[in-house]
């Protein structure tokens, strides 16, 4: 049973992806993937867009 929950354990999943190039709207905190949504949000909400480069994060769980 010990050596069972011990690959368990060591054994946890973690998703990386490739590291994309994304909008971010800093004032809301929000990352658009589609520069088309991007572009509706500065259209409705009058905040500024920013192009940057996304990093890979675990995937939760």
């Amino acid at each position: 049973m010990n050596k069972i929950s011990n690959t368990f354990i060591s054994n946890h999943a973690c998703f990386l992806h490739m590291a994309e190039v994304v909008s971010k709207c800093f004032r809301c905190n929000l990352v658009f993937r589609d520069e088309s949504l991007a572009a509706i949000h500065r259209e409705i909400m009058n905040h500024s867009t920013t192009r940057v480069r996304a990093q890979a994060t675990p995937a939760s769980q």
